[in-house]
């Protein structure tokens, strides 16, 4: 392994830097919604944050679940095209235009055998790791659907922004191109991906309509 992936700092400041950068892409995309609803800024907040962290973890803890070195490591071409669709979101939210789907790629954790058997990287095993990160998110959605079926006011409409963030999150990474999560879910299992993908379409529609 070379200094980078044995080096815990890099990993957290690489993970500290797409986390923000990917806030800051949604916070400029709900510009408009923020400025007449600040608590707005509160549910993007908790739900990229949420949704990004546990997202990544998710296929780091998999992969080492099953002996894999796992790292995570940012993209900055990922960072700038996250943060331009989400100025270019909110550009169009400002003029009254339908607000655009903004670009959510700012890393990934990267997969590193440690075996021979690794080196063969089964389906199994590919579907297990790249399927855990939007599974996060979509249990992140179900339980902040639940929060706004008993909660009222700010807090319920926070929840809503939380559902929709993850729902997002899911469904963007479950498209099937690669390097993307859900090209590696479909290589594995066809049915595994559509089982998934219209999970998170179904949740994402009924968070717009919450």
């Amino acid at each position: 392994m070379g200094v980078y992936e044995t080096s815990g700092v890099n990993e957290v400041r690489d993970l500290v830097a797409a986390a923000v950068s990917l806030l800051v892409t949604f916070l400029l995309a709900y510009i408009t919604e923020i400025m007449y609803y600040p608590v707005t800024a509160a549910g993007i907040i908790v739900g990229v944050l949420a949704g990004f962290i546990l997202h990544e973890l998710g296929h780091r803890f998999a992969a080492r679940a099953l002996g894999y070195q796992a790292f995570f490591k940012a993209w900055k071409l990922g960072i700038v095209l996250s943060i331009a669709s989400g100025l270019l979101a909110g550009l169009f939210s400002l003029m009254g235009l339908p607000i655009l789907p903004v670009i959510a790629a700012p890393g990934a954790v990267y997969v590193v055998p440690r075996t021979l058997t690794h080196i063969l990287y089964t389906r199994r095993d590919e579907l297990f790791i790249s399927s855990s990160g939007p599974l996060m998110n979509i249990l992140i959605t179900v339980i902040s659907l639940a929060v706004t079926l008993l909660a009222t006011g700010g807090v319920r409409y926070v929840g809503i922004l939380v559902s929709r963030v993850n729902a997002w999150l899911a469904l963007f990474n479950l498209l099937p191109i690669p390097p993307l999560d859900g090209f590696k879910v479909a290589r594995s299992s066809v049915l595994a991906w559509i089982i998934l993908a219209v999970t998170a379409f179904g949740l994402l529609v009924i968070s717009m309509y919450m």
